[in-house]
């Protein structure tokens, strides 16, 4: 039983840790969207000033055009966050049900002990009772 607890800690323990590197990653990709779009409303805030002052359509069409790309690199990332996420939510499931697996087996581990101790002390009152009896009958 106590193998079986073990090999359940060492799973959980591998798991807690995918599910660690699994926020780690969602953090840097949080932090990859938040960059994109500072990096967008900054260049969108420059190409309006440049309207403003003037552009020529080809200046116009290549600040599009990579607004467009950000934008474009904007959703993708919104796409791999939320895969990531849903990841998550699949190992945090994952790890409970392992947790709640192990906190069954300590329960039945508990419950064995309690009745090997029950057997135990049955078996000592048997001897301690078959001790008197036999000194009750080596004295007459």
């Amino acid at each position: 039983m106590q193998k079986i607890l073990e090999y359940k800690e060492d799973i959980q323990n591998n798991e807690a840790n995918i599910l660690k590197e699994m926020k780690m990653s969602l953090q840097t990709l949080m932090d990859e969207l938040q960059c994109l779009v500072s990096k967008y409303e900054h260049y969108k805030g420059i190409h309006v000033t440049k309207c403003k002052e003037g552009l020529s359509i080809k200046e116009i069409v290549v600040d599009k055009s990579y607004l467009s790309s950000l934008q474009n690199k904007i959703r993708i990332k919104g796409v791999e966050i939320r895969k990531v996420e849903l990841n998550i939510e699949t190992q945090i499931a994952k790890l409970t049900k392992i947790k709640t697996e192990k906190a069954s087996i300590e329960r039945l581990k508990e419950k064995e002990l309690e009745a090997y101790k029950f057997m135990e002390q049955k078996e000592n009152e048997v001897f301690i009772s078959e001790f008197v009896s036999n000194a009750a009958v080596k004295q007459q």
